[in-house]
């Protein structure tokens, strides 16, 4: 009896210790992505005061994005080249949209008509057919994820300027493109990316996608 209470004991505390690790987990997931969106808030405001009081906002010089889950340091600088921990970062350059893997998320808006059109958006590319589709749940790490060649496209619609701008030039950097998902030229405030691996991939993805309409971030 003595020892099926140990045993019970071991399996509990087994059971506190774990659930204390993925709260952890959890707990630091929650502040890297608060960290970075506060972070990046600050850096737009530096942005729209040397705006000229156009639309027109300077380039992107350098970008930082740290993914703490992996202890992943991901940096890019103009001209300079693409890195994660120090190691240079090249797209997969896959131009064959059914060989493709790319990532993707569902947004944090659940309103009826933009779940459907996401999930559309979806089944299309779906049945090109391409390889399939992921996502490790931010934007930026998912670009960041083209960027090293481990998915050949990223794309998505709702989010902000704050986490594109520093995966942006890293993917660049990395020798990938940004483009509207219009199939247009890449604008920083329109909420809506695709990053991938090469001009022609890119185009393919525009062709596919329903356009979602949100409001601009350099929009009141």
């Amino acid at each position: 009896m003595a020892e099926l209470d140990i045993g019970q004991h071991c399996q509990v505390e087994h059971c506190r210790q774990r659930d204390s690790k993925m709260g952890e987990t959890a707990n630091k997931r929650r502040k890297g992505a608060k960290n970075s969106e506060t972070a990046a808030k600050v850096a737009l405001m530096k942005l729209k005061m040397h705006a000229n009081g156009d639309k027109t906002l300077p380039q992107m010089e350098f970008g930082v994005v740290y993914s703490c889950v992996e202890d992943k340091m991901y940096t890019g600088r103009k001209g300079k080249g693409a890195f994660c921990n120090g190691q240079k970062l090249q797209v997969s350059r896959q131009e064959d949209i059914t060989k493709s893997l790319l990532v993707t998320e569902f947004g944090s808006s659940r309103t009826p008509e933009t779940v459907r059109i996401i999930l559309s958006n979806m089944e299309k590319l779906l049945c090109i057919p391409i390889h399939g589709i992921r996502g490790v749940g931010t934007a930026a790490v998912n670009m960041c994820l083209v960027a090293t060649g481990g998915a050949d496209a990223y794309y998505e619609m709702g989010i902000h300027c704050w986490d594109m701008a520093g995966a942006g030039i890293i993917v660049t950097e990395a020798g990938g493109v940004l483009m509207d998902v219009t199939g247009g030229p890449f604008d920083l405030m329109s909420r809506r990316i695709i990053a991938a691996s090469s001009r022609t991939l890119a185009e393919r993805i525009a062709k596919e996608i329903q356009i979602i309409p949100f409001q601009r971030d350099d929009e009141d």
